[in-house]
């Protein structure tokens, strides 16, 4: 075998404006377990993906061996197999077939022999005519790792390899894994959620957070290097950073929500007490009186705006019962946000309303889309930055955009450039806020 089973240089690896893989970069010696650990979403499945060939990275190598993955795919994979609990074995095929037709894909001389050597190691003999979509969890699992060791590779990526399995048929996987790294030296990946496994079984482990490594080093020793107790932990720890950015992410969300609401409610007021005249055909009877039209706009604001703020409040309580969000936190700027939005939804109920006076009733259907089709515009639900170009054309005319971009600004414990928010609604030409992001 070579000096190094794996080794993986700087690869990033991104899905448009979001980063999977961050310049990862660690080795696998030959007869070494090493662990991938982190929570989900940490880029653990994307790291084998990107070690399988599966996935390109956007930048940086792979090494298997002293053989570059980019440059010869075929002969790498040669020397690698993997087992996930996410890749069963075909299903409609028995364990021996599965075992002969893997054995023809990766090229394995006299693969009958090799079979027959593989369904007695893990005690698949009186399976081997049974189709694996029949077998329990931990007769798959063993099926897997015998397909796994087909090719005697010098490199085996396991992801999950116990999950599921009772304590019995785990045990009998973690020492079958523990003799092939120490009596045939491979060099071994492995990824689990559980703690105490790794523990039992990693020589090293690697903890991953957002496709980056925060911490390498010993199972054993790692948690008191770092003040904590145990492996669990220290993995609990780790976790909760990306769990408090995620909360974050997720006040800033349910905060634009409520504020969409409550300008969707203004909107909604304005037009559906309009529309009840119409409905009750009452217009002409207003239009007759000695009642002005600014006394008229005048009362169906007032009316939208009672009803309006009555289902917010009802709304932010929840919110702040059950989701614990703290929308009060945002201070002062809250009070120019619903200034706003309440403007908006006043100026949007009045431009749905035209249509009906126009072209009359059968009119009123162009009224009750324009939340939904603003929505995308207004920046309630994502970054204007991650709009095209020509969406953040539009974005800018539109004064709810600066509200939700600053809105972001505050949640993120940013300073708030409130000249900007004045900008954004008078609309004096700029980008305000938005362009600031």
């Amino acid at each position: 075998m070579t000096r190094t089973a794996l080794r993986v240089v700087d690869p990033h690896k991104t899905y448009g404006s979001v980063t999977a893989l961050d310049r990862l970069s660690f080795t696998v010696q030959p007869g070494e377990i090493v662990g991938l650990l982190g929570p989900n979403g940490a880029g653990k499945t994307t790291t084998i993906s990107m070690v399988l060939g599966v996935l390109q990275p956007t930048t940086g190598y792979v090494y298997i061996g002293d053989i570059d993955l980019a440059k010869k795919r075929e002969e790498v994979l040669a020397r690698t197999n993997f087992a996930a609990v996410y890749a069963a074995l075909p299903g409609n095929l028995t364990v021996n077939e599965n075992l002969k037709f893997f054995g023809w894909l990766y090229g394995i001389r006299s693969p009958s022999r090799r079979v027959a050597e593989l369904l007695k190691e893990f005690d698949l003999v009186r399976l081997s005519h049974t189709k694996c979509g029949l077998l329990s969890s931990g007769e798959q699992t063993r099926a897997a790792l015998a397909k796994a060791l087909l090719n005697r590779p010098q490199l085996l990526l396991l992801d999950e390899p116990t999950a599921s399995l009772d304590p019995a048929a785990a045990q009998l996987i973690r020492e079958k894994i523990m003799t092939l790294a120490q009596r045939d030296g491979y060099g071994i990946l492995w990824t689990s959620h559980n703690m105490s496994e790794v523990v039992a079984m990693c020589d090293r482990v690697l903890f991953l957070s957002q496709g980056r490594a925060l911490l390498e080093g010993d199972p054993r020793r790692l948690p008191s290097e770092h003040g904590a107790t145990t492996l669990e932990d220290l993995f609990i720890r780790v976790a909760r950073k990306p769990l408090a950015e995620h909360q974050t992410v997720g006040a800033s969300l349910l905060g634009a929500v409520l504020l969409w609401d409550f300008c969707t409610r203004i909107m909604q007021g304005v037009s559906t007490v309009f529309l009840k005249d119409v409905w009750s055909r009452n217009l002409l009877n207003l239009f007759a009186s000695p009642l002005t039209i600014s006394e008229d706009i005048t009362g169906l604001v007032i009316t939208s705006i009672m009803t309006s703020f009555i289902g917010v409040i009802v709304m932010v309580i929840l919110a702040t019962t059950v989701f614990h969000l703290q929308l009060f936190s945002l201070g002062l700027p809250l009070a120019g946000f619903l200034l706003v939005l309440l403007v908006f939804g006043i100026t949007l109920g009045i431009f749905g309303s035209a249509p009906v006076l126009r072209f009359g009733p059968a009119s009123e259907w162009l009224m009750w889309p324009l939340p939904a089709l603003l929505s995308p515009f207004a920046a309630v639900f994502y970054p204007l930055s991650t709009l095209p170009h020509w969406m953040q054309g539009i974005a800018y005319a539109l004064p709810p955009s600066y509200v939700f971009e600053g809105m972001r600004f505050l949640v993120a414990g940013r300073s708030f450039p409130a000249a900007q928010l004045a900008q954004g609604a008078l609309q004096r030409g700029g980008r305000g806020v938005a362009g600031h992001v």
